[in-house]
Parts: structure tokens; sequence; C-alpha cells
């Protein structure tokens, strides 16, 4: 997690292995996680407003990453 309390900007970002490739798979496990874990409750009870989530994945030298915001 990344804070920025003067502009109000918090930042999330979960990585995953993506086993045997799977990188939509893994993307969508790492933003599911983001929500279920409340990251997104908490940032908004310290005071921030525009909360940017990343859904990483990698795999050997590869990666793929999902965004919300």
């Amino acid at each position: 997690m990344i804070k920025v309390p003067s502009e109000k900007i918090g930042c999330i970002m979960e990585v995953k292995y993506a086993a045997g490739g799977s990188f939509n798979t893994a993307c969508k496990k790492a933003m599911t996680q983001i929500e279920d874990s409340g990251y997104v409750s908490a940032l908004h009870q310290e005071g921030m407003q525009v909360i940017h989530k990343f859904g990483i994945a990698c795999h050997k030298k590869s990666c793929k990453g999902l965004y919300d915001k």
C-alpha cells in the first residue's frame, strides 16, 4: 500500500504468481483479494479520496497487470 496524504491518494498493489502462465486468473485473484481484504475501506477511513488498485501476475520473466480506480 502506498499513501500520499497531502494529495488524498492511495495505491494498492497485490502481486500473485501465475502458475503455468495463467495471467488472467492470477490477476483476477489479486483484484479479488484487494476487495475482500478491506484495503480500500482502510484507505477511505484514512481520508484517501482516490484509490488506485493494481492486480499483478508474474510468471518466469513476464508479468501482466489489471488496473481499477
